[in-house]
């Protein structure tokens, strides 16, 4: 394992010295720093690592686990070596992730029972590539392993937490519907499931953006009635797990329809972020008071302060871990990630990319010249008068996805996990089939 060093921290002194925002030299940065790093190899945490690590989650409720990119595979395998350690040695037993809510009940049903395909299962969620990568099977087989030792009640459970794909839900709760309710039409009510064809949900803003006027709110009004005749059933004292679930599968089908019709991509946004936080609430309270989850997510998502994203929305924007830190308070500990440079082929999604190492300013490579393979920095109980502190405070460049935003590291993360050199995560062969520029 790499160490952090003097000579690391030393080069680290020299570059806050050097920027005109940061705070004055001193052997206190070095101390400070030294002092909240742990590095790591994608090991298994051990010892020293390892208790470091538990003192920052000890007493969390909720760790959300940050990505750059949704398909860096150094970055998976970090978020699965935490993940492991958090379910193994610290008790969660809740995985939620990026993805539809309807969608992610099958992948539960797998890790329960080891019952179907996981590449396939995987490679019918919705959306692009997110998680039909071996890097995720090989987690989730994982805790497919783990469940087989559990008992009933100590068993992982895994959740999408997303609204972008609802399709699927409000089929399900319009046919429960119809079984509460023989005689009724809740299943040929127009609710615009055609506008999610394929669940890719650029496509379906933009067969929104097609909708008259009057379109759009018969829509609504018929979800609308779905998730209030739902919730009505559900909330009685003989309702059963298919009711309850129907019941949110209808809610998050109003909460999809008032998004995707929401005008502008800040509203866009804010609507997408509330509907996630509402979800890890709703998986949460189902889980009772004592559960713990851990969600893979994308930073800009996870992270607990507003963040810039001035080339392509203007204003401060408000991600579901603002949200999230304010329902759970110190119980919520989000980590981000970044990264340093690394390739990408042309003949896999997103295509061709190219990563320079990047600008010393920015949080990349900031932490990218300290010259270490892998760490792990360890923000929360920073000194507020050391001079890492104000640089860390200040609203920083951060590359994310294929566009950068300013968001300032210690208000926004307890933690950042990096890596120097990134590759592409490796497709499923059926995702490689479904890709592939054959398949278009």
């Amino acid at each position: 394992m790499i160490k952090l060093g003097t000579a690391v921290f030393l080069c680290f002194l020299l570059i806050l010295g050097c920027d005109r925002d940061s705070g004055p030299e001193s052997t206190q940065v070095l101390a400070d720093l030294e002092a909240i790093s742990i590095s790591t190899q994608f090991d298994p945490l051990a010892g020293d690592e390892l208790q470091r690590f538990r003192g920052l989650v000890a007493d969390a409720r909720v760790v959300s686990l940050g990505q750059s990119r949704h398909d860096i595979s150094e970055q998976l395998k970090i978020q699965a070596m935490l993940s492991r350690n958090l379910v193994s040695d610290l008790g969660f037993r809740l995985v939620i992730l990026e993805e539809s809510f309807s969608h992610g009940l099958a992948l539960d049903d797998y890790v329960a029972t080891g019952d179907g395909d996981l590449r396939s299962i995987l490679n019918n969620v919705a959306g692009w590539y997110l998680w039909d990568t071996e890097e995720v099977v090989s987690f989730f087989e994982w805790v497919r392993r783990f469940n087989e030792t559990e008992p009933q009640g100590g068993r992982v459970h895994v959740f999408g937490m997303d609204i972008t794909a609802p399709a699927l839900g409000v089929r399900r709760g319009a046919a429960v519907a119809e079984g509460l309710d023989p005689g009724s039409n809740w299943a040929s009510l127009e609710y615009g499931l055609d506008l999610h064809a394929g669940d890719m949900w650029p496509q379906s803003l933009q067969r929104y953006s097609r909708l008259t006027q009057e379109e759009s709110e018969t829509i609504g009004k018929n979800l609308a009635s779905l998730s209030e005749f739902l919730a009505g059933r559900a909330g009685g004292a003989d309702a059963t797990e298919e009711m309850r679930l129907a019941a949110l599968e209808a809610e998050i089908g109003v909460r999809a329809h008032n998004m995707f019709s929401a005008a502008g991509m800040a509203a866009i946004g804010a609507a997408r972020e509330d509907g996630m936080v509402a979800n890890v609430n709703w998986i949460l309270q189902r889980a009772g008071k004592k559960a713990r989850a851990v969600i893979w997510t994308h930073n800009l998502h996870a992270a607990r302060s507003s963040f810039q994203m001035p080339q392509l929305v203007e204003g401060d924007l408000v991600p579901m871990g603002v949200l999230l830190n304010r329902h759970y308070g110190s119980k919520y500990v989000a980590m981000g990630a970044a990264f340093g440079s690394g390739e990408f082929p042309a003949n896999l999604p997103p295509g061709k990319r190219s990563f320079s190492s990047p600008d010393r300013h920015t949080v990349d490579g900031a932490i990218g010249a300290l010259g270490f393979d892998a760490a792990l920095l360890i923000l929360a109980g920073l000194p507020e008068s050391s001079s890492a502190h104000e640089w860390l405070s200040v609203e920083r460049e951060w590359r994310m996805q294929d566009t950068s935003v300013f968001l300032s590291p210690l208000r926004g993360f307890d933690a950042i996990y990096y890596v120097d050199t990134v590759t592409r995560a490796q497709l499923t062969p059926l995702a490689l089939q479904r890709h592939s520029p054959q398949a278009d």
